[in-house]
């Protein structure tokens, strides 16, 4: 029989701290309610930001009164997806904490989600971030995000795995992504400050895109937390409107732009991307309603235009 000397357990990690950074513009119930899902967790060591995009309906006064413990950020103008998750990055960033979690204001984390997410970065040290299975708020069965592939070279934006389909079957175990999905995203602190933050100058969408395929270009992983689940309600920001002149501006100029950055062709084969992705935004109209359809397509051309011009940033407010 050993000693109690010889009976040594093994050493139990530290628990890893996470700053969330909840970006809002103009969400102030939707962020409450995302403030009260990440309190249920009882996590001592999570940590919230709320970086607020320059919102007028009050946001920042009401989160300091109600949620003392949470930092709001005030950028006093709305930065974009990418600007205003960046201004939670950098802050976050001066604490060291072990991963970063980008987090929807339009999102509810369920209880065990962060703890999932966690596990499954720190087991994986080859992985640069991941996600986790986003259901939809109006139908938790249904689906929006469980994975996505994503090729810079097709003429065709990938959708999510399995989307608008129900919940099972789905893996039990991790598995790797093309992508990451923005509205939630576990991000390795060791990453971001390899290679940075999301690409401010494309202000919106796809911002997330970006970031995945830099990262996999310097090889790391992207993984899918399939036992996690954080409910989105997509979408809100565009008045619940998938599709809208916005998304038709910016889907259409950054999508074009992933194929330059990312993808590996030239020429006649690169021209004819190009083509094909403005065909595939431009069906999008038929989702639209006929009230906005000349704005949608009015707002798909000016991407496209933009993207020859190499015009990036904020689509100028007399465009919109």
């Amino acid at each position: 029989m050993r000693s109690p000397e010889d009976q040594t357990q093994p050493a139990v990690p530290d628990p890893w701290v996470v700053t969330v950074v909840v970006l809002t513009w103009n969400g102030l119930d939707d962020t409450l309610a995302c403030l009260e899902s990440l309190a249920a967790v009882g996590d001592p060591n999570l940590r919230v930001i709320v970086v607020d995009n320059g919102s007028q309906d009050g946001t920042v006064e009401v989160l300091r009164v109600q949620h003392p413990d949470v930092t709001v950020l005030p950028t006093g103008r709305n930065l974009g997806f990418a600007g205003g998750n960046n201004v939670g990055i950098e802050h976050a960033l001066t604490a060291n904490p072990d991963a970063v979690l980008l987090l929807n204001n339009d999102t509810y984390v369920c209880a065990t989600a962060i703890n999932e997410l966690v596990d499954v970065l720190r087991s994986h040290p080859d992985a640069a971030a991941c996600s986790p299975v986003l259901p939809y708020a109006a139908d938790p069965s249904r689906l929006w995000f469980a994975g996505a592939p994503y090729d810079p070279d097709s003429w065709r934006s990938a959708r999510s795995s399995r989307y608008e389909r129900g919940l099972t079957p789905l893996p039990d175990h991790p598995v790797v992504i093309d992508r990451a999905a923005g509205a939630a995203m576990l991000v390795r602190t060791q990453v971001l400050r390899e290679l940075g933050g999301l690409a401010d100058e494309l202000f919106f969408l796809h911002e997330d895109v970006d970031w995945s395929l830099r990262a996999r270009r310097a090889g790391w992983h992207i993984l899918l937390a399939p036992r996690a689940r954080i409910i989105h309600k997509v979408a809100t920001s565009q008045g619940g409107t998938p599709y809208t002149p916005t998304t038709a501006y910016y889907g259409t100029r950054n999508d074009l732009e992933m194929a330059r950055r990312h993808g590996r062709t030239r020429g006649l084969h690169a021209f004819m991307r190009q083509v094909g992705c403005l065909g595939i935004h431009l069906a999008q109209l038929r989702r639209v309603r006929s009230g906005t359809r000349v704005r949608c397509l009015s707002a798909t051309v000016d991407g496209w235009l933009d993207y020859r011009r190499r015009r990036f940033g904020e689509r100028s407010p007399r465009e919109s």
